[in-house]
């Protein structure tokens, strides 16, 4: 069997969407972004906000589409993908949409959580999935402060 590759754009609420859920795999080096790569990543976001006048009512109506850098997958299952390369981007984004829900709380915070992990079924009798898991090592810290509502604003500086 052969692999075909791909290369796909995706609007960043795609990414993190009900169609997408990410493993990295145990042979990925740890999160290692610092807060001044970190804050590279947030500054060029709010760069492309404010330079598209962006907002809540028209952010679908955005023709150029932000640049996030690639993401390399491997698909596992229909929407379980291996992360080859781009972890340190989409944990960085998970944490800040998660500072985020927590910050703004109410009706906000319900559509931030969506993005953080696939909300569960009671009728399809389906949990809560979180939409990336991290290595074992790292993946208790995640789910705890930031995978978790209220988690953000247990860290202490």
């Amino acid at each position: 069997m052969t692999n075909k590759l791909e290369a796909n754009e995706q609007p960043i609420h795609k990414v993190f969407s009900d169609e997408y859920l990410f493993e990295i795999p145990p042979v990925q080096r740890p999160y290692s972004w610092n807060e001044e790569v970190s804050a590279d990543l947030l500054n060029d976001l709010l760069d492309y906000i404010n330079h598209h006048s962006i907002n809540n009512k028209n952010f679908k109506d955005i023709d150029e589409p932000y640049f996030l850098g690639s993401i390399v997958l491997v698909r596992k299952q229909e929407n379980i993908y291996e992360v080859l390369d781009g972890q340190q981007r989409l944990t960085t984004l998970t944490i800040l949409l998660a500072v985020l829900r927590d910050y703004l709380g109410d009706n906000y915070a319900e559509s931030i959580k969506k993005m953080i992990a696939m909300q569960g079924d009671h009728v399809l009798q389906t949990k809560d999935k979180v939409r990336l898991e991290l290595r074992n090592v790292d993946q208790y810290f995640f789910k705890t402060y930031i995978q978790n509502d209220g988690g953000t604003a247990k860290l202490h500086n």
